[in-house]
């Protein structure tokens, strides 16, 4: 049987998923890598590490490749040093607050705006896509009255609530949630990828296979028909246990979702370090595309390897922020593309994907 297949079967219940197995705390996890030479800590935008790419579709790889390096040591995921709270873990905030971790691949980049909500013994994500809107998975029903932690550039924790029940787009496992008032200056929220974006990527003709998805190279490579110019980007995933990993987008077309695998590229080898697989709980975080030193937001976790595609929900998004806020004042900002040495934008256009289920992460 095929992955797809197998994930199919496992079921659409809302409890626990046992296929996804407890994987131990980062405190017992050793990284026993080769030690590296130079900088800890490569930057965007640095020509010692490699030059800048013409094109958007080379910037986009680069974007992430001129972070990462072989054989990284010591702790290069956390974003935060001392942020290791996982489902089961006491919510706990350290004396004197949080410490970003300078020596995440990603250090530098804004994830403040991505919060968690505590549901009983798990800690759900969501992600800011205005003052007071949020996306999650609709799976795991984060609704009025659920405390939702911020942490700001400071290290300090911003309690948010959720003021009413979110709501769903259409049967996708989106939804849109609300919080009771706008968070503080410092916390950013993300624009998101625009419904039209394969107009201006280009897929590369060996990112795809002719093997089908029971085939052995699944999911790795996608078909033809399942791709689209997303396809073999590099994305920049969170999960509960606030690290940032680096996962490949692989099925895009097809479905309206995003299917992202975290091993099996020949081209970028060295990614396969900062890919860590997700597990239960880590439903609701996001997925981003890594633009011009940006994070443009794509979806939320739903299952081990699928986000739903915000950009072809766009529409509906936006009048779920209406009837929940009770004015047009926000809507979802466009994901900007213009970048100089690029010249172009994108746009939000309406379209409808068909439906595909997947075992849940919660």
């Amino acid at each position: 049987m095929g992955l797809l297949g197998w994930l199919t079967n496992l079921g659409m219940g809302g409890g626990e998923v046992s296929a996804f197995v407890d994987r131990p705390s980062s405190r017992d996890r050793l990284y026993p890598r080769l030690s590296r030479v130079g900088s800890p800590h490569p930057r965007l935008h640095s020509p010692r590490w490699r030059p800048e790419p013409v094109g958007i579709d080379a910037d986009i790889q680069w974007q992430v490749n001129s972070r990462i390096v072989a054989n990284p040591t010591g702790d290069y995921l956390h974003i935060w040093s001392d942020y290791d709270i996982r489902k089961d873990d006491a919510w706990v905030v350290p004396s004197g607050g949080f410490t970003l971790n300078s020596a995440c691949w990603a250090s530098g980049l804004n994830f403040h705006g991505v919060g968690t909500a505590v549901k009983g013994n798990s800690y759900y994500g969501v992600t800011l896509v205005s003052p007071v809107h949020f996306i999650t998975a609709e799976h795991v029903n984060i609704n009025t009255g659920t405390t939702v932690y911020f942490i700001k550039p400071d290290g300090s924790v911003y309690e948010a609530t959720v003021a009413a029940d979110s709501l769903q787009v259409d049967t996708e496992d989106i939804d849109v949630g609300l919080l009771s008032e706008a968070v503080p200056a410092g916390i950013p929220f993300y624009s998101v990828l625009p419904e039209d974006y394969d107009d201006h990527l280009t897929l590369d003709p060996t990112d795809l296979t002719d093997t089908n998805e029971a085939g052995d190279d699944y999911p790795t490579y996608p078909t033809a028909a399942q791709a689209d110019g997303l396809s073999g980007k590099p994305a920049v995933m969170m999960e509960q246990e606030r690290r940032a990993c680096v996962g490949r987008i692989v099925r895009s077309a097809e479905l309206s979702s995003v299917l992202v695998y975290g091993t099996g590229d020949p081209k970028y080898p060295d990614r396969d370090d900062y890919w860590i697989e997700l597990v239960a709980g880590d439903s609701g975080w996001p997925t981003f595309l890594l633009v011009d030193g940006e994070l443009v937001l794509l979806g939320s976790h739903i299952s081990a390897i699928v986000d739903r595609h915000l950009a072809f929900n766009a529409d509906v998004v936006n009048a779920h922020m209406v009837t929940l806020h009770g004015s047009a004042e926000y809507q979802l900002t466009e994901g900007n593309l213009s970048v100089s040495r690029h010249n172009y934008s994108l746009g939000v256009r309406l379209h409808r994907r068909p439906q595909t289920q997947y075992a849940r992460l919660n």
